[in-house]
């Protein structure tokens, strides 16, 4: 096993910068507030307390208490102070922004000019130039960029060559859920599944039994997800049950680590979830809300049943830009690379719809 893992790391130091693969450290996140939610702050001075963060490592915004704002607002409200505070020179040093409860989870598209048809291609454009706010915050000391549909992300480690973007892209994680109680059990498990050890199973839902990587592009992601499987097996102690029936798990007992699909915005209580377990479902908007009780998201879902990390997509965001789960367990297996770095080293595109839920500094597999 431990052969195994050097190996898949000794391969991409070979391949890939060095400097790209500093594990993050406490001083280097921003904690970024709502200061018109007063339980964020609270959640956030936790969070300091927990991972020794530097007291002035924090930003508090003055923002509307909803989960979505304007694109004006987010310029003005959200970038502006942002970029004021990150160009000083003592936070030159911040890699991540960790925001809390109480932030908002979408970017709305710029209203349409008075002259555009809903059908003109300057309107199709701006329609999807919303984005969830956390992955446009990844472009926030970037300079101009182009808004309308998504930019390739300058971390992902699995691309001929990274975009030509001026300024530094800042990885991005939030620390939220329907409730604050939620979030502070994710920062507690967090902890305690670092110090014991995450164990547990290990579950892939497939839709198909048998796969070559070619067909179209659903059949090329199942067999991402039976790579993941595989390589699951081969690199860590968890029990593995990969399921490829089109039809999802009937029952999932103690799990650690989950991926599958496809069951639109219905969570499925069938996991009983280990503490500090990490898993996300592929399908669309699963994280269209995390406040609205009758959502039924599976990110919502999945924090309220007791997982510790997710990740999904606020809108459609088409196949594609989903982490490749054999990408982003082949790192987080690894046991040296945090959370958020499993999920940008492996995340298609920012400038989009897709965010991570959980701590930032999460290593669950640090002792494999």
């Amino acid at each position: 096993m431990i052969r195994q893992v050097t190996f898949i790391c000794g391969f991409l130091l070979m391949v890939f910068p060095l400097s790209c693969w500093a594990a993050l450290l406490p001083e280097e996140i921003l904690l970024v507030v709502n200061r018109n939610v007063p339980e964020g702050l609270v959640l956030a001075q936790h969070y300091r307390d927990l991972r020794q963060v530097p007291v002035e490592n924090l930003l508090q915004l003055d923002l509307a208490e909803q989960e979505s704002c304007s694109r004006q607002e987010y310029d003005e409200q959200v970038v502006t102070p942002l970029r004021a505070l990150l160009r000083k020179t003592e936070f030159s040093h911040i890699r991540c922004l960790l925001l809390f409860y109480g932030m908002p989870l979408k970017v709305q598209p710029p209203e349409a000019k008075g002259n555009e048809s809903s059908q003109s291609p300057g309107q199709q454009l701006v329609a999807q130039s919303g984005a969830a706010l956390d992955s446009e915050l990844v472009l926030a000391m970037a300079g101009d960029y182009p808004l309308g549909g998504w930019l390739t992300n300058p971390f992902y480690l699995h691309q001929g060559r990274k975009p030509s973007l001026s300024g530094r892209p800042l990885l991005v994680a939030r620390l939220d859920a329907a409730n604050p109680d939620i979030v502070k059990r994710m920062m507690a498990d967090s902890i305690i599944a670092e110090k014991e050890g995450l164990t547990g199973r290990a579950y892939f839902d497939a839709r198909w039994s048998t796969h070559d990587g070619q067909g179209n592009a659903y059949q090329r992601f199942d067999a991402t997800i039976h790579a993941a499987a595989q390589l699951t097996r081969q690199i860590s102690r968890l029990p593995v049950v990969l399921d490829t029936n089109e039809a999802l798990l009937n029952s999932a007992p103690d799990a650690a680590i989950y991926c599958g699909w496809y069951r639109l915005a219905d969570y499925l209580d069938i996991f009983t979830w280990q503490r500090g377990a990490v898993g996300y479902h592929v399908a669309s908007g699963e994280c269209a809300s995390l406040r609205n009780p009758e959502n039924r998201g599976w990110c919502k879902g999945i924090l309220e049943a007791g997982g510790t990390a997710t990740l999904g997509p606020v809108a459609e965001p088409y196949l594609a830009a989903f982490p490749r789960p054999d990408q982003f367990f082949a790192y987080l297996l690894d046991g040296y690379y945090t959370l958020v770095e499993s999920y940008f080293f492996s995340l298609p595109y920012v400038s989009w719809q897709m965010i991570l839920l959980g701590d930032p500094l999460y290593r669950p597999f640090r002792y494999l």
